[in-house]
């Protein structure tokens, strides 16, 4: 894969970021399932909590990386 390969992957992985985060950014406060999960820490300040669920973290981290290595196995290369 050339230098026009890898840029174009890039910017197709930069773009999936971006939607990632807005998407984050407008149906975050509609997940109210994180304030009680386990393993999330809560910070309140006046009108402002913030809520950050380490486990859950590391459950979809673990989730998306077994998805992505099961959806590459048919484009490896295999060599004897």
């Amino acid at each position: 894969m050339g230098l026009i390969g890898s840029f174009i992957r890039f910017v197709i992985a930069l773009v999936l970021f971006v939607a990632a985060l807005i998407a984050g950014i407008i149906y975050g406060p509609q997940l109210t399932f994180l304030q009680n999960f386990p393993g999330t820490l809560s910070f309140q300040s006046g009108n402002t909590t913030v809520y950050i669920p380490i486990l859950g973290a590391v459950v979809a981290s673990l989730a998306l990386t077994l998805i992505v290595h099961l959806l590459s196995l048919p484009f490896r290369r295999h060599e004897a």
